[in-house]
């Protein structure tokens, strides 16, 4: 009797009269709704009538309903019995038809088969300005001098903190190289990340590298960024140097004798001619002592006079030459005078350059009317 007939269950198609079970599994590529008597139904989609499968769907054999295209995969034909890999540099949500409509973002990565646009973020300490790539290769590490802080970047996250310095795939403003890593997908950098700059040094802001302390500065902590001051009065600084008062004489030293150093000096200034020092440690020119009475200080940078006054001559406080002065007529000049001497009565001479006077003959006077 008609009116115990079974309907065709969806799946399968019932194609003649008089069945005792269904006639087979609606086709691949198709889907057979209830009472559906064609293995490959030509209903509209989603009619009730059953039809060929459509786009972003998939149907295998003896499917009841078009099934959507999971996440990850696409179909961009009808009549498929399974879908496609979402192809690389997109990415694919469920019941996806068109995968041009997905681009990768930048700052991410996709696989063949990314099912959404944040699957695989760039890691931390790295950044992609590129949509559309495919590959963790195409993080590019943060540029030196910056740091890349979460994940997911199209471009830096900032400059490197003053004090520290930041090589290259930094992924905080203050890196430390033990802590400098990421906990998935790591791309570990082949070098050094960056980290704070050491005593004898300064990093500003987007330092790249530590920056040796000027000559003439001290860099005495680390962390800095700029020189801790100008070097100390009496010392001088010869770059990289931690101390006011290096003494290491790598980085700087105290000042020798016949030199001075004012505040911030790069080296030793040498004392002028016409004075001399034998003293460590001066701190500015007056601190060198003028060559004494009787004395000559012939050149710059002497720790003693060079000789005494030679006869015939004389020499005043700070004298350079020894021959400078020559001794008048009417004087004598004997070594190591400071002026000349008159010569006394009963005496003269009438020539210059002369260590002593002459005695007068008899009947003779040194005196002027």
């Amino acid at each position: 009797m008609e009116s115990q007939c079974t309907p065709c269950p969806a799946g399968h198609y019932c194609s003649a009269a008089s069945l005792t079970a269904p006639s087979g599994l609606c086709l691949a590529g198709y889907y057979c709704t209830i009472g559906i008597a064609r293995p490959a139904p030509a209903g509209e989609a989603f009619t009730g009538d059953g039809g060929g499968c459509p786009q972003g769907h998939y149907c295998p054999a003896g499917s009841p309903y078009p099934y959507a295209c999971p996440s990850g995969t696409y179909n961009n034909l009808t009549h498929r019995q399974d879908c496609l890999p979402c192809p690389a540099g997109h990415y694919c949500a469920e019941n996806t038809s068109d995968y041009n409509a997905f681009p990768c973002p930048a700052g991410f990565y996709c696989p063949e088969g990314t099912k959404h646009s944040a699957q695989f973020p760039c890691p931390r300490g790295y950044y992609n300005p590129d949509p559309r790539t495919h590959s963790l290769d195409s993080c590019l590490p943060c540029t030196p001098g910056h740091y890349c802080g979460v994940e997911g970047l199209n471009t830096v996250s900032g400059e490197c903190d003053p004090g520290w310095f930041c090589v290259s795939a930094a992924w905080t403003p203050q890196p430390f190289d033990l802590d400098n890593y990421t906990s998935a997908n790591c791309l570990c950098p082949a070098t050094a990340t960056g980290g704070k700059c050491l005593p004898g040094f300064y990093c500003p802001e987007g330092s790249t590298e530590p920056i040796s302390c000027p000559s003439g500065s001290y860099c005495g902590d680390a962390g800095l960024p700029a020189p801790s001051g100008e070097c100390a009065a009496g010392f001088f600084c010869s770059g990289g140097a931690e101390t006011p008062k290096p003494t290491d004489t790598v980085h700087g030293d105290i000042c020798p004798p016949g030199t001075f150093c004012p505040n911030g000096s790069h080296h030793p200034q040498l004392c002028p001619s016409g004075t001399f020092s034998a003293d460590y440690s001066l701190g500015s020119v007056s601190e060198c002592k003028a060559c004494p009475t009787g004395y000559y200080c012939q050149g710059p940078g002497i720790t003693s006079p060079t000789g005494q006054c030679p006869e015939g001559y004389y020499c005043p406080e700070g004298q350079i030459l020894a021959h400078s002065l020559p001794c008048p007529r009417g004087h004598r000049c004997p070594g190591g005078s400071s002026e000349p001497i008159p010569c006394q009565s009963g005496s003269y001479q009438d020539e210059e350059r002369r260590a002593s006077c002459r005695t007068c003959e008899a009947g003779r006077s040194n005196r002027t009317e």
